[in-house]
């Protein structure tokens, strides 16, 4: 069950990830998959730090939303 639920998830993971703009998905990816440092995405996308940072804090909160969405679907069913 609990094997179960953790294929659940992270299938869902990646149907989100497959759906975000372009550049919510690669700065989640780089950030949580391949460990990168705002700095480091910062000097690979020409933004600031800050500015990553920026990025981050809205891909986190659209991933959340979407997650949160695609939970609520799944219980009305």
């Amino acid at each position: 069950d609990e094997l179960l639920d953790r294929v659940a998830a992270r299938e869902k993971t990646v149907a989100i990830l497959r759906d975000l703009p372009d550049h919510y998905r690669v700065a989640l990816l780089w950030r949580y998959w391949e460990q990168r440092s705002a700095a480091e995405m910062a000097e690979l996308t020409g933004r600031t730090a800050k500015g990553v940072e920026r990025l981050l804090a809205r891909a986190r909160i659209e991933f959340g939303l979407r997650w949160r969405s695609v939970r609520n679907n799944e219980a009305s069913v």
